[in-house]
């Protein structure tokens, strides 16, 4: 028995220094591991993140934590989702702070999310008007861009935040009731506006995607400092598994491990190390 305790804290902390160590490539993951039920607002866990999700006053009832991640094939996915449901007469906003993310001309960022429009508006008129996406914040919640389901189409697209989506940031892909999506953005960013590219449903099989289905170039980013998502006028719709990183390979890998269950197994296996080695000088 004791040689399997041994074994189980060698693995346990071998994991821990590996996710430690893994978990740095990537700028920020959430993967809305919380209780079911509870509002998305207060919630405190993923990584590289300053804060929590805050949503103001009233609008902090409409995104919840459901059972369930959303699943995409090869893509990893752990914990619980999201779930948003605002009324048709308001919208809800939550936001985050990240730590930041210069955009240094030159660079490459990828963003990720899980996307599931579970149903459409029926109160307002076009029925597409209801949208939903995650937007990227420059310094203090500025201007960002949207990733998702736009209000000017039923198909998916890129956007500026507030504003509306046009030509070429509106995909020819439609979005289809209750199913999953993968939303991948890439940024490559320049000493103007940006390069921002959409990949609807890439097959992750393939590595690195590169044809995209809708693009965007006249916005400059600068800086990224947190995220958030937008959504309207009586939809519901679930999303999960937020993440970005330098690199395609760092955002899909599937070999990243939950830091935090590794601690906690880690953790009694330290604290009996230091009891041997303290009976061990008393002997």
């Amino acid at each position: 028995m004791k040689r399997k305790i041994h074994s189980l804290c060698i693995g346990a902390s071998a994991l821990f220094a590996f996710s430690l160590t893994t978990k740095a490539d990537v700028k920020f993951s959430e993967s809305f591991n919380y209780t079911p039920g509870l509002t998305v607002d207060g919630q405190n866990g993923g990584t590289g993140f300053n804060g929590a999700w805050v949503e103001a006053g009233s609008s902090s009832e409409f995104d919840t934590i459901q059972a369930g991640s959303l699943l995409y094939p090869s893509y990893p996915s752990s914990g619980n989702s999201a779930l948003a449901v605002p009324p048709s007469d308001f919208t809800s906003t939550p936001f985050r702070d990240a730590a930041t993310i210069p955009g240094v001309p030159g660079s490459t960022l990828w963003v990720s999310y899980l996307f599931q429009k579970n149903s459409g508006n029926t109160t307002q008129s076009p029925l597409d008007s209801d949208y939903f996406g995650l937007v990227l914040y420059g310094p203090g919640g500025n201007q960002g861009v949207l990733i998702g389901d736009s209000s000017e189409s039923a198909n998916f697209a890129l956007g500026t935040a507030g504003a509306p989506s046009t030509g070429g940031e509106i995909s020819g892909v439609p979005i289809a009731l209750g199913q999953t999506t993968l939303l991948v953005a890439k940024i490559d960013f320049q000493p103007g506006a940006d390069n921002i590219s959409l990949f609807v449903n890439p097959d992750l099989a393939l590595g690195e995607p590169t044809i995209p289905n809708a693009v965007k170039n006249d916005l400059d980013l600068q800086v990224i400092s947190g995220i958030g998502t937008v959504q309207g006028f009586d939809a519901s719709y679930s999303y999960d598994e937020i993440r970005a990183a330098s690199t395609f390979a760092e955002l899909t890998s599937t070999s990243v491990p939950d830091s935090s269950s590794a601690a906690w197994i880690a953790l009694p296996c330290l604290m009996s190390a230091a009891m041997r080695r303290y009976r061990a000088r008393r002997a």
